[in-house]
């Protein structure tokens, strides 16, 4: 190798190191530590979708993960990986990007270093944030620290910036340029002495004329955006030279003007963000409070949330839409400020398409003739809630809401106590009866692909439980649902119970209470002895086999004495021999009477990974999909204001290429 490479990569590589070694000195825990490290052979890449200056962006094909790394990395950092892995078998799709080889050829000797900086800074900004309207980082280079700060100016915002993934949602991304704002004084008051960047047609005057400034920059950014939203025209079009541009930034309440036929409720944010002066712009939560009204239309309501019809109903609960919320203002003084946040952050995310259900119990529970009913349905209920704030996973439904008073609200009757979770459209088994039309209808090969994603999917979800120590109890068909987007998402975590923490959950045998549906029961669970986490993976076997079959478990076992002779023997559910042996051998080791020759949820992935090289099978597949629906302006305004105020995955277009679509079409 060219020692002037070799040169240049190691001082790019020893300023990160001590930028790494200043920033962990100073805050702590990096929360790189925190994303999934890969190797770069690690990952197998497509077609180049996308270059910069500095950087080329590719497609993922897939993952290739060598095994057991549990001595190089640590468990968490072993499961985010393996997630990431599976997720693309999901549908799940991802982009690397990387620096190009030609920097380190260039004449400018400090230009790849400079790049290197900044990739590197990008990974560390995208690390510290989290938010639905920001892209979002899966994995970083494997030998890669960084810190944690917070307080972020974005330096170069403008709608080239702005992207939409393949479902419509909206992706702030290029953060190059972002930087941590210094920790001292008031971020949004005091000026600071800091180095200018960012597109010129979008920089605040303070900004490009190079005076201190403070993140009122990125607010004037917004309005240059807001106001190219409004107009569908380019800013400072006129402005052909720099002497035009520069004078132009000094009256640009004259060239930017303000259309009086939008509403005043955007008149107000765009007038107020382009002020010459950073002191009188308001800051981005105020901009996202204004947007927010706007659109909603919020009015005082006695209650906070809306709801509609009922979308469904269980033994003890039912199960209602939710159409909006309407918060009561100012709750600072009730709630912590993050509670405060995601409280604001729910409501707007209905804005942009976002869907929930509540889950409450019946009124009629408080009037059974059976006493312990009511009580029995309200610990389950609360004990749900308990269970989904303690996980996270793609494939397990999650918990946005509870009642605010939940330790008293059942005081209040049974209706009172409420979860709010994410809407899900149709469950396993309405895709199940799918299947089964559309193979009867149909004898041509099919992809099996997609009915292993789905066990695949619901396999991971139970593994991550088991992971946690949770046993959920109730695994079947009816309670695995598909949001409006395809995903999986296992639910109704009622029955889902934390296991005793001595002994080994898959190996020893516990005294605990039997629950569950009788054709999905593992034998020792239906007979009411000890058990342990592998009466889910008996249960994931019979809706394994059920998903294949195409055919209810035991439906031939019309009375009691019928289904427990079957269920001693293990002979009803027969496995296909035309089945691929990937797709047999799991199923019967997990049918097994025995628990101890039962495999765990961890050895089920595995398989299950491996069986996706299978293509092809004697029946057919209905996609249920849904096209994302187009957003209005507003919509585009207020996902972009949101994502502003708070701070990779593919993205398919930029709001640019929509502003650009829209020019055209009023113009034609």
């Amino acid at each position: 190798m060219d020692s002037s490479i070799q040169n240049r990569r190691l001082k790019a590589n020893d300023l990160a190191r001590r930028s790494i070694d200043d920033f962990c000195k100073a805050y702590g825990q990096a929360p790189l530590d925190l994303i999934a490290p890969f190797e770069r052979d690690e990952i197998i890449i497509g077609r180049r979708i996308g270059s910069g200056s500095f950087s080329f962006v590719y497609e993922i094909q897939t993952f290739h993960l060598r095994p057991d790394q549990s001595d190089i990395y640590t468990e968490e950092q072993v499961e985010r990986r393996e997630a990431t892995a599976r997720s693309v078998n999901y549908g799940a799709k991802y982009v690397m990007k990387c620096l190009k080889d030609e920097l380190e050829h260039s004449e400018d000797e400090d230009l790849f270093i400079e790049a290197a900086q900044d990739i590197s800074h990008e990974a560390e900004m995208l690390a510290a944030v989290s938010h639905p309207n920001i892209v979002k980082l899966h994995g970083v280079i494997a030998n890669r620290h960084d810190a944690f700060l917070d307080g972020i100016i974005f330096h170069d915002l403008k709608p080239d910036n702005v992207g939409f993934d393949m479902l419509g949602n909206l992706k702030l991304f290029d953060f190059g340029l972002a930087r941590f704002m210094p920790q001292y004084g008031d971020a949004y008051e005091d000026l600071y002495e800091m180095s200018g960047a960012g597109t010129p047609r979008f920089s605040a005057p303070e900004v490009f004329f190079e005076k201190p400034y403070n993140l009122k920059a990125d607010v004037y950014s917004f309005g240059v955006v807001l106001w190219e939203i409004m107009c569908l025209k380019k800013p400072f079009a006129k402005c052909k030279h720099r002497k035009e541009f520069e004078k132009a930034l000094k009256r640009v309440d004259k060239v930017l003007a303000i259309n009086r036929k939008w509403p005043r409720s955007i008149q107000d944010p765009i007038r107020r963000s382009l002020s010459g002066d950073h002191a009188e712009r308001p800051t981005m939560r105020e901009v996202c409070n204004v947007l927010n009204d706007c659109v909603l239309g919020l009015e005082d309501s006695e209650d906070e949330i809306i709801i509609g019809r009922r979308v469904g109903s269980g033994s003890f609960s039912s199960v209602y839409e939710i159409q909006t919320f309407h918060l009561r203002p100012d709750q600072s003084d009730v709630y912590t400020e993050e509670q405060v946040e995601r409280r604001e952050a729910t409501v707007r995310s209905v804005n942009y398409g976002a869907k929930y259900v509540m889950k409450c119990l019946k009124d009629e529970l408080e009037h059974s003739e059976d006493e312990d009913l009511f009580i029995e349905a309200a610990q389950d209920i609360a004990h749900e809630a308990e269970m989904l704030a303690a996980v996270s996973h793609p494939n397990i439904v999650k918990l946005h809401g509870v009642i605010a008073n939940r330790h008293d609200a059942f005081l209040d009757g049974a209706s009172s106590f409420f979860i709010i979770l994410e809407r899900l459209e149709s469950t396993l088994s309405d895709r199940i009866e799918v299947w089964a039309k559309e193979s009867k209808r149909s004898s041509k090969s099919f992809s099996l692909d997609n009915r292993i994603r789905v066990a695949s999917s619901l396999a991971g979800a139970v593994e991550h439980l088991h992971y946690h120590g949770i046993i959920f109890h109730d695994l079947k068909p009816d309670n695995v649902g598909f949001d409006m987007l395809g995903n999986l998402k296992l639910f109704d975590f009622g029955l889902a119970r934390f296991m005793p923490e001595y002994g080994d959950a898959y190996e020893d045998l516990y005294e605990m209470r039997g629950a569950g549906t009788p054709r999905f029961s593992a034998p020792e669970v239906y007979f009411d002895k000890p058990y342990n986490l592998k009466a889910d993976v008996y249960a994931f076997g019979v809706v394994l086999w059920e998903i294949m079959c195409l055919k209810k478990p035991f439906a031939k076992c019309k009375h009691r004495k019928e289904f427990e002779k079957a269920l001693s023997q293990g002979t009803a559910l027969a496995i296909n021999r035309k089945w691929p042996r990937s797709i047999q051998d799991p199923i019967r080791r997990s049918l097994s009477g025995d628990h101890a020759e039962r495999p765990t949820m961890r050895e089920v992935c595995n398989i299950l990974d491996a069986s996706r090289e299978i293509k092809y099978c004697t029946d057919d597949y209905c996609s249920t999909r849904k096209e994302p629906s187009k957003s209005s302006s507003k919509r585009f305004f207020l996902k972009f204001s949101s994502s502003t105020a708070s701070s990779t995955s593919a993205t398919a277009d930029t709001l640019q290429d929509l502003l650009n679509d829209s020019e055209q079409s009023i113009t034609a």
